[in-house]
């Protein structure tokens, strides 16, 4: 079976940081909802906000993905 090199697929630790604050805020604003907490569910998205700006601030620090995408056709 020949192994195919796939580019990326967001293995950084940009990534991995942003994904896991976002899952801790997933779970704070389910928290809130189940709750019936206006003020909880709204830190919770709050939350998943920063950890949606956390990807990208990382990943301009060098922390992102490595590999340059290369183009299908070269």
């Amino acid at each position: 079976m020949i192994e195919e090199d796939h580019e990326g697929h967001g293995n950084s630790v940009a990534a991995w940081a942003s994904v896991i604050i976002m899952l801790f805020g997933f779970a704070v604003a389910a928290l809130g909802v189940m709750n019936a907490s206006v003020p909880t569910a709204i830190g919770g998205g709050v939350v998943i906000l920063i950890g949606a700006a956390v990807w990208p601030i990382l990943a301009r620090m060098g922390m992102g993905d490595k590999h340059k995408p290369q183009s299908l056709y070269n």
